[in-house]
């Protein structure tokens, strides 16, 4: 356990640049006047935090993380997501949003995190900003390679699939492109926008196309 937790540590080193998935997930929180905390699921050095908006409060989930509680900034408690039955106490729920952004493709038992998120960690009608990593993105010749832990890839018509099953509503699909340059960030909304105006998200499964970035919401359960 200990080498997994060193191993983490280490790599979230490499994940502290401004890419247009975080930059995409902090202005769509920074603009919704109805969240006032988030939960950072795979926060690794808390990029997000300081990207959000001061009036939102903020913990992050992460292997890397603090164990035990206590005067910590940015606020990252330890989390091991390949360990659901641990008992891990998690503060300050539910959250009226749950980001789970970079995390799925290496997990598993990744629907498990998702039922918890919509079952305890989420307020009813919450918002839940999940990633997932395209595998028609990463075929032999992609330019960019994938991460040597990653266990998952996931197709757009399951995605789509699985978030209905697990009980979430999707409001709109980010088409992230190959290696996630912040500049294209107007192109990748622009996209978007036309999906979700034509509900056509499956007009965004590209091979160019290297993840999604999904704004979804908890289903009531009278619904």
């Amino acid at each position: 356990m200990q080498d997994k937790r060193n191993y983490w540590q280490a790599e979230t080193k490499k994940f502290t640049w401004k890419h247009a998935r975080i930059l995409l997930i902090a202005e769509e929180i920074n603009r919704n006047p109805s969240i006032h905390s988030v939960l950072d699921l795979g926060a690794g050095e808390a990029l997000l935090y300081r990207l959000l908006d001061k009036r939102i409060s903020y913990r992050g989930l992460d292997i890397a993380g603090n164990k035990g509680v206590g005067n910590i900034n940015p606020p990252v408690d330890y989390f091991d997501f390949d360990n659901m039955d641990a008992g891990e106490e998690v503060i300050g729920i539910p959250y009226d949003c749950v980001v789970i952004s970079g995390l799925l493709e290496y997990l598993v038992h990744w629907e498990k995190i998702i039922e918890k998120v919509r079952t305890k960690w989420l307020k009813p009608g919450g918002v839940c900003l999940v990633s997932f990593i395209n595998s028609s993105g990463y075929q032999q010749n992609a330019p960019v390679k994938g991460h040597p832990q990653w266990i998952n890839k996931f197709r757009l018509k399951t995605i789509l699939t699985d978030l209905d099953r697990l009980g979430f509503d999707i409001e709109k699909i980010y088409p992230i492109f190959w290696g996630s340059k912040s500049w294209l960030r107007p192109l990748i909304r622009l996209w978007a926008d036309y999906a979700t105006a034509r509900n056509n998200y499956m007009s965004m499964d590209k091979t160019w196309v290297s993840q999604y970035l999904c704004i979804t919401h908890s289903r009531q359960e009278n619904e």
